[in-house]
C-alpha cells in the first residue's frame, strides 16, 4: 500500500509499521482498509462464534 512501510528489527523480524499520513490521508478509504486489516490480523487464531449464536447471546442480555 502506498504510504505504508513495514520496518524490520535488527534480527530481520517485522516489527514496526510506518505510515506516511500525508500520503495515506488523501484517501480515507485506504485508512479504513488499513485499520480493518490490522484488526483482522490481531484477531487471527482467536475463537469465534457464528452470527446466530451472537444474536442469541445479545437477545439473552437484552441488547438486541
Amino acid at each position: 500500500m502506498k504510504g505504508v512501510s513495514i520496518l524490520l528489527d535488527e534480527t530481520k523480524n517485522k516489527r514496526f509499521l510506518q505510515i506516511d499520513l500525508d500520503e495515506v490521508d488523501r484517501d480515507h478509504e485506504l485508512i479504513e482498509d488499513l485499520f480493518d486489516l490490522i484488526l483482522a490480523e490481531s484477531e487471527e487464531g482467536q475463537p469465534s462464534i457464528d452470527l446466530e449464536e451472537m444474536k442469541r447471546l445479545l437477545k439473552a442480555d437484552g441488547k438486541l
